[in-house]
């Protein structure tokens, strides 16, 4: 009986995104997000890393061209007993040039705690949207912070 690697959890599909760039031809990036705690860790203020790698669906080819203004960040459900979040608080950005971004975030909030905005221990469920001209996708990842 043949398998597929889907049926046996070996192949995912992970954020793709297709936009009409003109009638009749699509253009489509495929998003694949993975998250570090980086120097995040519970109590503190620093910096977590997300990975982003961005690719061309069709070619496979890294789409290299991108700018940070060109990410959105957003974290997905709150984590009880966090004030803060982290969405768009990008504090670092850096593309390789290969289609890879490593995006830095920190939490924030327009009201922040007194002694500011700290990791707590949890898991993090983020979601990141790229999003210039042509290159649409998207893609989740996990930030655990412990």
């Amino acid at each position: 009986m043949r398998r597929s690697l889907f049926a046996l959890g070996l192949l995912t599909i992970v954020g793709v995104g297709c936009v009409l760039c003109s009638p009749g031809r699509a253009e489509a990036a495929t998003v694949q997000a993975v998250a570090s705690n980086g120097a995040a860790s519970p109590g503190n203020k620093a910096n977590a890393d997300i990975l982003v790698l961005v690719t061309d669906t069709n070619t496979g080819a890294g789409i290299t061209n991108l700018k940070q203004a060109d990410f959105t960040v957003v974290d997905q459900f709150g984590l009880p007993g966090q004030p803060c979040g982290f969405s768009n608080n990008i504090t670092s950005f850096n593309n390789v040039g290969t289609g890879a971004y490593q995006i830095t975030v920190a939490t924030h909030s327009t009201k922040p705690p007194a002694g500011g905005c700290k990791w707590i221990t949890g898991d993090y469920l983020g979601q990141i949207i790229v999003e210039a001209g042509s290159v649409k996708g998207q893609a989740v990842f996990l930030l655990s912070i412990k």
